[in-house]
């Protein structure tokens, strides 16, 4: 038996030649392959039939033919009526469609080397019994095979095949560029290389010539921050926290922070790292006052920043900077009350601000007193009366040391002279001039 009938050499009643048997019918689970006529197993028919050879012409569904795209034979199958002719194709019930185009795997090459294409059911299944046509379909499927065939070998340049594109595409990607670095814009050129350039300092993001993080001074922040009082003298400071652009904690010691402190009287200041992402601002001021303490990373000023500072005078009373003001301890007037103020102040000059000291003062008059005020303020009134014009010497001495320019001369005046003007003395008339006078007038009688 074989797939196109058998021949018999022999002579029937009322016939002469050769006699052509038809093909020994397929079973349920076989198709009738179109290229040799053979019975094969229903599945995987394109590999027992991988020719792409249309059925003949005047064909016709073998009763086994049930699988869609079975070829219609040339011969006649008393179960399924009349020969039909031309390359036709039966469907789920077993007739031959005439507008069916049959696919195999080499008519559904398009050409594109990155994808592989097979005549493959869309729709419905296999099986034995009719099926409306309607859901099934066989038709040419493209797949990508594979993405490597479309590389260029350029450096930023997505390639992929595209089904939909007919082929290789490629397109520059900037996300390929990406060297992990915070401080550099990475793109893709036109000629698929990566640029990757450093950005000028931003407050967004301000990196130093070779970070590969950023700080940004819009979200590192010293608000909050409040530094304690500083004594004059002493080391004082507060931490902070480095904030990338992320949000996140910037690690690391290389970044350009700098601490400015206003009005600069004198006194350091730094910014040191401590470890991680923690910075520590030191400073060490020795004059009195109120100071802005602002803190930058590059020109850029931190949030929050500046923070207010004030700084105590000192403890201690140093007697070098002790001084003496008002004219009491260079000139006094004879009776008159004199005064003088002492001042003290710590090493550094600043005046102390608080009371309780003792100072030894004396005249090399003994007539002199001096009465001593504490003001609780680091100043000390004194005053005196002089009884007698000349000078004497005024000596302020604090725990055994004279003051500066102790002891001091004082040059006592006498109290300015009461003057008065001459009153007119009433003039009384001698008798020549009171006769001279009456002669003027009525003269008296001569005696």
């Amino acid at each position: 038996t074989t797939s196109t009938g058998t021949t018999s050499t022999g002579t029937t009643a009322g016939t002469t030649g050769p006699v052509v048997l038809p093909p020994t019918p397929c079973t349920s689970l076989q198709i009738r392959c179109g290229t040799t006529g053979q019975c094969v197993p229903a599945f995987g028919y394109q590999q027992h039939c991988p020719s792409c050879t249309l059925c003949p012409g005047s064909t016709v569904c073998a009763s086994s033919d049930t699988y869609p795209g079975s070829c219609c034979w040339d011969y006649r199958n008393n179960a399924f009526g009349t020969p039909v002719s031309g390359n036709k194709w039966c469907d789920a019930t077993r007739s031959c469609l005439s507008n069916a185009t049959r696919c195999c795997d080499a008519q559904c090459d398009d050409g594109v080397s990155c994808t592989t294409a097979s005549c493959s059911i869309l729709a419905g299944g296999q099986g034995d019994g009719p099926k409306p046509s309607s859901v099934w379909q066989l038709a040419c499927l493209a797949q990508v095979v594979s993405n490597a065939s479309c590389a260029t070998g350029q450096q930023c340049m997505r390639s992929y095949c595209s089904v939909a594109s007919g082929g290789c595409v490629s397109e520059p990607d900037s996300g390929l560029c990406d060297d992990r670095n915070e401080c550099t814009v990475d793109s893709c050129s036109a000629g698929g290389s990566c640029l990757n350039v450093r950005f000028a300092p931003t407050p967004a993001c301000s990196c130093t010539p070779t970070g590969t993080d950023c700080v940004s001074s819009l979200l590192t922040t010293v608000a909050g921050i409040s530094p304690a009082p500083l004594v004059a003298g002493s080391v004082g400071g507060f931490s902070f926290s480095a904030i990338n652009r992320r949000g996140s904690p910037k690690f690391g010691g290389d970044d350009a922070f700098s601490v400015r402190i206003s009005p600069a009287l004198g006194g350091s200041a730094s910014v040191e790292f401590v470890e991680g992402s923690q910075w520590q601002v030191r400073y060490n001021l020795t004059i009195a006052g109120v100071y802005n303490v602002s803190l930058f990373i590059g020109a850029f000023r931190l949030a929050g920043s500046p923070r207010s500072l004030t700084v105590l005078p000192g403890t201690t009373l140093e007697p070098l900077r002790t001084v003496v003001r008002g004219s009491g301890a260079a000139a006094a007037v004879v009776g008159r009350p004199a005064a003088f103020v002492i001042v003290t102040s710590d090493v550094f000059g600043n005046q102390l601000r608080f009371g309780g000291e003792q100072f030894a003062i004396t005249a090399n008059l003994e007539s002199i007193q001096f009465a001593v005020t504490d003001n609780s303020n680091g100043t000390y009134s004194v005053g005196y009366v002089a009884t007698n014009a000349g000078s004497f010497t005024l000596s302020i001495v604090y725990k055994g040391k004279p003051i500066p320019n102790s002891p001091f001369t004082v040059v006592v005046t006498p109290p300015p002279s009461t003057f008065y003007p001459a009153s007119p003395v009433p003039r009384t008339a001698s008798p020549a001039h009171s006769a001279v006078t009456a002669a003027a007038g009525t003269l008296p009688p001569v005696a």
